[in-house]
């Protein structure tokens, strides 16, 4: 489960993992919030970078 780890996505936004979820028919998906509280959305796919901190 990746809530609460700091991840990295392909297209550059970085933050803790806040959701992890699977929309109806649709891939993993998590919602990401950035240190300036924007919250992003993506496939879990997208994440190439995954920190426990």
């Amino acid at each position: 489960m990746l809530i609460g780890k700091y991840v990295k996505t392909y297209d550059g936004h970085c933050g803790k993992v806040i959701k992890h979820f699977k929309p109806t028919g649709r891939s993993m998906t998590v919602h990401i919030q950035e240190a300036d509280g924007r919250i992003w959305y993506c496939p879990e796919s997208d994440i190439v970078e995954v920190k426990n901190d």
